[in-house]
């Protein structure tokens, strides 16, 4: 599933590359894969919000240039 995050200003885009558990409270954990190779582990609440943000921007119901310069 695709992802799309803010930070600094910026899109960056990537897609779930694994799920697993936490080692700490046993929760799950995504790891996305951006695509500049970079990687991040996301909670599910996390998750969430990163793949939200993608589905209203390929739809159409956030643009980019909104999104930015949070």
């Amino acid at each position: 599933r695709d992802v799309t995050k803010v930070f600094d200003g910026r899109l960056f885009r990537g897609r779930i590359a694994g799920i697993d558990s936490d080692d700490d409270d046993g929760g799950l954990m995504y790891t996305v894969m951006y695509e500049d190779m970079d990687t991040e582990d996301f909670n599910p609440q996390e998750c969430e919000k990163v793949t939200t943000l993608s589905d209203d921007i390929k739809s159409g119901r956030v643009k980019e240039w909104e999104v930015g310069d949070e």
